[in-house]
């Protein structure tokens, strides 16, 4: 009876980054539930107040998303019939909608990056500091031979 294929030491890297990814993936899914937002709602929140400084163009955030301008016309229109963000029209060009963040989509995105942050402390939890440095060095050299490799 073969108890392990001959390949699986090989293979352990993927497949336990592919289980942590979905474990984490979890946690975030239901923290988001309990504010009424998706994973990704709650991300363009924070992404829309931190790094955008609470108003971007849509295009911006197609950008910052790497995604399709349908994708985030979406979210911005489900995000704004929970009145978490408003779209301006451009003083000097009126085809240029902002999406902006409400004072309730500024509070909503404090309590989401507080749910990314208990997250990822559970996951790291059973860490050292040194090994969480460790970790993130090497997480990080893997995504940049990967990266590089796609150019």
């Amino acid at each position: 009876m073969i108890t392990s294929l001959p390949f699986e030491d090989e293979l352990q890297y993927g497949m336990y980054l592919k289980k942590l990814n979905s474990c984490l993936k979890q946690e975030v899914q239901k923290a988001f539930n309990d504010l009424d937002l998706t994973p990704v709602q709650g991300q363009f929140l924070i992404i829309l107040d931190t790094q955008m400084g609470g108003r971007a163009r849509l295009k911006d955030m197609e950008e910052a998303f790497q995604s399709a301008q349908s994708t985030i016309a979406g979210i911005a229109f489900r995000l704004e019939r929970k009145r978490l963000i408003r779209y301006d029209i451009d003083d000097s060009d009126r085809r240029v909608k902002w999406v902006c963040i409400t004072e309730s989509g500024k509070a909503l995105c404090a309590r989401s990056h507080d749910t990314l942050l208990q997250a990822e402390q559970k996951m790291l939890s059973e860490l050292t500091d040194r090994e969480k440095k460790s970790v993130l060095k090497i997480l990080q050299k893997m995504f940049h031979a990967l990266d590089s490799q796609s150019d």
